[in-house]
């Protein structure tokens, strides 16, 4: 049979070949180019059983990786790749940025954290990374008051960030940036404010034009 310049075989029209040559053939140029769907690990472990009992068998490699769709994998790590047909690692599938926005100030800041807002639920499985990005702006009643930024994943700060207020009433921004590798399973990201030092009860405006936002996208 003949082959593309990326190795998947047809039928030239001049090798003798039967039907079940042809689909063996098939087989094995395509099955490991493409993500087989699989329902679990069980059926993943049994594709790599089938592939081995092919004619010649066909062996996962670091230069013949072979691909699965693994259902029940988190959303997300469904398509994964074996280079020794026991080892898999999640292809990592970049997704569109989560945005979370509020256009409602939040007033009554004093020393306890405040949350300003919320991220939408994201899918982690201790290889993906997200860049968590915050931005507000703070007012304080007294000039000199200090407000901690934090952002939280499930509720544990990963970023902290201090602003002074100039005066009375200024509006001082603020953004906090980070990346973070969650676990296995969903989370959600949260963007929290309180006064570390000071006597004046904070808020934080928000405005359809200038609203209180966290982003979280995933980048690798």
């Amino acid at each position: 049979m003949a082959s593309t310049a990326s190795g998947l075989w047809y039928p030239d029209g001049t090798t003798a070949m039967s039907i079940i040559q042809i689909v063996k053939a098939a087989q094995q140029s395509v099955g490991p180019r493409t993500a087989f769907p699989v329902a679990n690990v069980t059926a993943r472990a049994a594709y790599i059983t089938a592939l081995a009992a092919l004619t010649p068998a066909v062996v996962p490699s670091s230069s013949a990786p072979v691909r699965v769709w693994r259902a029940d994998a988190p959303v997300g790590a469904q398509e994964e790749i074996t280079t020794d047909g026991s080892t898999w690692v999640a292809v990592s599938v970049l997704a569109a940025a989560l945005v979370a926005q509020t256009t409602s100030a939040v007033g009554s800041i004093t020393t306890a954290d405040v949350t300003l807002v919320t991220s939408p639920t994201v899918t982690g499985n201790g290889v993906k990374r997200f860049r968590i990005v915050a931005t507000s702006g703070t007012i304080s009643a007294i000039g000199g008051d200090i407000v901690v930024l934090k952002i939280k994943a499930d509720g544990t700060a990963i970023r902290s960030g201090l602003v002074t207020a100039i005066s009375n009433g200024t509006i001082d921004t603020a953004t906090l940036t980070i990346t973070h590798v969650p676990a296995a399973g969903t989370h959600t990201y949260t963007y929290t404010a309180a006064r570390v030092a000071g006597t004046g009860t904070e808020s934080v405006p928000a405005t359809a034009v200038e609203p209180i936002e966290i982003i979280v996208e995933q980048i690798a």
